[in-house]
């Protein structure tokens, strides 16, 4: 913590400054040290910084890693906690270090300390934290769920990367579709009505395309109205949950589905196991 102090030195002169130290008897006892005597010392409130700037998840991965490193270094909670909230992260990541600063100074656990300061963490990363802080062991837990989140955003980043081929597939696709449907088919439109026999999939794809040209604002609605049902299934909750449920019966993605999880749940429950919490909370 941070003290402002007024102190007289040895001649009589009056000293003022700042001094940091564990608790308020501390500084009194350094500035003692010094020769000074105290005449007023009170607690610098440090105001937390509204964020202006966003982090991106690589960047708390970064902070995490180095929170991490600082305790298998032997520094001590509070002091790892200090050092995090002054170092140079974007303001969002900053403000967060500093409300877990703010709740350790008060005297809350390291799991509370991270509760209220609401990183975007998954939620095994919560459990492990509270594992090791339960068993002593919090350095590698810290590090074992760093390791996995680490993981996870590696896989989602690939998982990105080899859809972008496809989707500029898809895309392209969907707008050569939509160009034969606007500018082409409406000049067969003729030999709909003059043909008696065309086949099926001629039938098809040209009344499908009048039927477009004709509806072109239904058709808007009915795309716009699409768009915001996917955005409303992918925000809700208990519909991910759903469609989750879905995946995992279906042949390939299923199984990979479960691959993941099962890595997932083996390399938690080693770590919870190897910090000493008993089979039946791990299993919890």
């Amino acid at each position: 913590m941070m003290f402002s102090f007024e102190a007289a030195n040895s001649n009589g002169g009056i000293v003022a400054g700042e001094l940091e130290a564990v608790n308020r008897k501390e500084a009194i006892r350094e500035l003692k040290n010094r020769g000074l005597l105290v005449t007023e010392i009170e607690a610098v409130t440090m105001e937390l910084e509204a964020p202006s700037s966003k982090s991106t998840k690589q960047d708390l991965l970064l902070s995490l890693h180095e929170m991490a490193t600082l305790l298998e270094s032997g520094v001590s909670i509070a002091d790892t906690i200090e050092a995090q909230s002054r170092a140079n992260y974007a303001a969002d990541l900053h403000h967060k270090y500093q409300v877990m600063a703010t709740e350790i100074r008060k005297g809350g656990t390291f799991t509370d300390a991270l509760g209220a300061a609401e990183f975007d963490l998954p939620g095994y990363f919560t459990q492990l934290v509270k594992a090791g802080e339960l068993t002593g062991n919090l350095a590698l837990s810290m590090r074992e769920g760093v390791n996995q989140f680490e993981y996870d955003l590696k896989m989602a980043e690939e998982l990105r990367s080899a859809l972008i081929y496809p989707a500029i597939l898809v895309m392209s696709g969907i707008a050569a579709v939509l160009l034969i449907f606007i500018f082409v088919v409406p000049k067969f439109a003729p030999l709909v009505e003059r043909a008696e026999d065309l086949p099926f999939l001629s039938e098809i794809v040209l009344g499908g395309g009048m039927w477009f040209n004709n509806n072109l604002g239904l058709f808007t609605i009915m795309v716009i109205a699409a768009a915001a049902g996917l955005f409303y299934a992918f925000t809700n909750d208990e519909l991910k949950a759903r469609g989750l449920a879905l995946a995992f019966r279906l042949p390939v993605i299923g199984s990979w589905l479960n691959e993941g999880d099962t890595a997932t749940w083996t390399s938690l429950m080693s770590t919870l196991l190897n910090s000493k919490v008993d089979l039946l909370r791990s299993m919890d």
